[in-house]
C-alpha cells in the first residue's frame, strides 16, 4: 500500500501544506472573531490569539493522505477523524456543552472502530469493544486537557507519533508509517507557529483531532501478543497526557470542581507559576517522552513480566507526583 519514498514525500507535502495554510487560517480566524481572549482567570495568556490551528492540521493532513495512502479500508477512519474535527470546530465557533461534545466524540469513536473490521477483519468481544471506547474517549479528552500552553499538545503528539513511526519502520509497516509521517509533517509545521510565543492555537478542533488520531493508530498495529499485554505496551507513550488527566480529576474533585470545568491545576501552569519558562516545560516533556519511548521499545523487545512492568509504572507515577508536588509547593 505504500513504499518508503511515499513516507518521505508524505511528510514533506504535509509539512508544506500545513505551513502555508496556517497564515490563512490565522487571518480568517482573526477576521471572523474566532480568537482565544484572555480572561485573567482560566485563560491567562497575555494577548488574544486565533485558535483555528486545527483547521490547518486537518486540511494539511487530508491532502497528502488522499494523494498517497488513502484506501477504502480507511474510509471509516477518515470519517471518524472528520467527525472529531467538526465537533471541535463547532465548539470553537459557538461553544458546545459537555454532553454535546461527548456525544460527538462517541459517534466519532464508533466510526473509527468500523475501520478495524475492514482493515484488520477483527471480531471483538463486548468487553474489548467497551475497552476500546474507554481508551479512545480517554485519550481524546486527555489531549484536550493538556492543550493549555504554547506548543505543549503539539510537542506531546509529535513525540508519541514519532515513536510509533520508528516502530512502524522497524516492523516494515509502510502503510502505517506513511500515515504517521503525514501526521508528523502537519504537527511539525504547526509547532513552528505554536511554539512560544504562539501566534495561533490548536483550538478544540485540533486537540480533539490529534487525540482521536493518536488513540486509534495503535489498533492498526499487530503487536503479536494478547490484548492485556498490548495495553501495557502502549501506556508509557501516553503517560504524560494520562497523568495530566488523572491529576486534574483528583485535584478538581478535592476542590469540589466538576471534572469537565476549567481550572488552573494543570502541571504546566504549576511549573510556570513556580518559575519555569515555557521552553523549560517543553524541554521537561520532551525529555520525559524520550525516557518513556525508550521504555516502550524495551517492553516491545524484552516482553517483561507484568509484575515488573507494574513496578516500573509505579515508579514513574511516583516520580511524576513528586516533581509536580514540589512545583505546587513552590507555587504556594
Amino acid at each position: 500500500m505504500a513504499e518508503l519514498h511515499v513516507v518521505i514525500e508524505g511528510f514533506l507535502i504535509a509539512f508544506l501544506c500545513t505551513f502555508l495554510l496556517i497564515p490563512i487560517c490565522r487571518w480568517l480566524a482573526t477576521l471572523l472573531g474566532c480568537i482565544d481572549t484572555p480572561d485573567g482567570k482560566i485563560k491567562i495568556h497575555t494577548s488574544p490569539i486565533p485558535h483555528w490551528g486545527g483547521c490547518a492540521i486537518y486540511f494539511g493532513f487530508i491532502i497528502p493522505f488522499f494523494l498517497f495512502v488513502f484506501h477504502p479500508f480507511f474510509v471509516y477512519l477518515f470519517a471518524g477523524l472528520t467527525a472529531l474535527f467538526l465537533v471541535g470546530f463547532v465548539d470553537d465557533c459557538i461553544v458546545l456543552n459537555p454532553q454535546q461534545k461527548f456525544l460527538g466524540q462517541f459517534v466519532a469513536a464508533l466510526l473509527c472502530f468500523a475501520t478495524l473490521f475492514h482493515y484488520k477483519n477483527f471480531l471483538f468481544s463486548g468487553w474489548y469493544f467497551l475497552g476500546y471506547l474507554l481508551w479512545v474517549l480517554t485519550i481524546i479528552n486527555a489531549f484536550n486537557l493538556i492543550d493549555v500552553m504554547d506548543g505543549l499538545a503539539a510537542l506531546q503528539a509529535l513525540c508519541i507519533s514519532t515513536t510509533f513511526l520508528m516502530y512502524a519502520l522497524c516492523s516494515g509497516l509502510l502503510a502505517e508509517a506513511a500515515i504517521l509521517a503525514i501526521f508528523i509533517g502537519t504537527l511539525s509545521a504547526f509547532f513552528t507557529y505554536n511554539a512560544p510565543p504562539a501566534s495561533i492555537y490548536l483550538g478544540d478542533a485540533g486537540a480533539l483531532y490529534i487525540g482521536g488520531f493518536l488513540s486509534f493508530i495503535p489498533f492498526l498495529f499487530d503487536w503479536g501478543s494478547g490484548d492485556l499485554y498490548q495495553d501495557f505496551l502502549l501506556l508509557p507513550l501516553f503517560f504524560v497526557p494520562l497523568l495530566e488527566l488523572c491529576g486534574l480529576i483528583v485535584i478538581r474533585t478535592y476542590k469540589g470542581i466538576p471534572c469537565y470545568r476549567g481550572s488552573l491545576d494543570h502541571f504546566a501552569i504549576y511549573f510556570i507559576k513556580s518559575g519555569w519558562s515555557k521552553w523549560m516545560v517543553l524541554a521537561y516533556v520532551f525529555i520525559a517522552n524520550i525516557a518513556l519511548g525508550t521504555i516502550f521499545f524495551a517492553l516491545v523487545v524484552n516482553k517483561l513480566a507484568v509484575q515488573y512492568i507494574m513496578a516500573l509504572y509505579f515508579g514513574i507515577v511516583a516520580l511524576w507526583v513528586l516533581i509536580l508536588y514540589k512545583a505546587f509547593y513552590k507555587k504556594k
